[in-house]
């Protein structure tokens, strides 16, 4: 989502650069806001088409067919725009493989066991985790007996964003992320030093530049 009033190239660039590299296959949609304050479409409309056709086909950029361009406008002032948003998010959700997944009950209750532990107290200072272990024993009462149906149940729930679950080094799967937004404020805290870290364009590297 962007604001077209006072939109910027690089700063869309940016976020197509991070999808790029690291959720190439991940369907992406791309909504202006504030058309209402926006003096030429038609400029704006230029500048994305350029920009996203760098990306293709590599990303998945919903089309916009209606206006022909590939992003959704939205009209701040009397929300001209967000019934083809609603529209166009329900037709790809309907379409990615998880949302049709017969989920076993045994792994929403341990969901919800999960999530009723984590905040099952007045201590401010509760880890926003739980171990693996305790995951284990939680599922086991619900019937989920297996290691291998734990990682898999936490793999799911990983996907749709329910919690997090980090299986790059053996350490990271030991703790359960159960509060999201914890780790996103976290990893906000990350100052970016200039001098230190080059900014690389993936697509100039896809393309021999770097």
């Amino acid at each position: 989502v962007f604001n077209m009033s006072n939109f910027s190239t690089a700063n869309l660039q940016m976020w197509l650069d991070v999808i790029y590299t690291h959720a190439k296959d991940a369907p992406v949609m791309l909504i202006g806001t504030f058309l209402d304050e926006v003096d030429d479409l038609s400029k704006v409309q230029v500048d994305i088409r350029n920009l996203v056709s760098r990306y293709l086909p590599e990303l998945n950029v919903i089309q916009n067919g209606q206006d022909g361009i590939p992003f959704f406008t939205l009209n701040n002032v009397n929300g001209d725009g967000i019934d083809s948003i609603r529209k166009h998010i329900e037709e790809e959700a309907r379409s990615l493989d998880f949302i049709n997944k017969l989920v076993p009950l045994r792994w929403m209750k341990c969901l919800d066991e999960m999530m009723e532990s984590a905040y099952r107290t007045d201590d401010v200072d509760k880890d926003p985790w739980i171990p693996l272990v305790d995951v284990k024993s939680v599922g086991k009462s619900y019937g989920i007996l297996s290691s291998s149906e734990v990682e898999e149940m936490l793999s799911f729930l990983n996907e749709l964003g329910m919690i997090i679950y980090l299986t790059a080094s053996e350490m990271l799967k030991q703790l359960v992320i159960v509060d999201c937004q914890w780790l996103i404020d976290a990893i906000s805290l990350i100052i970016r030093d200039e001098k230190l870290h080059q900014r690389v364009n993936p697509i100039d590297v896809k393309n021999g530049i770097i």
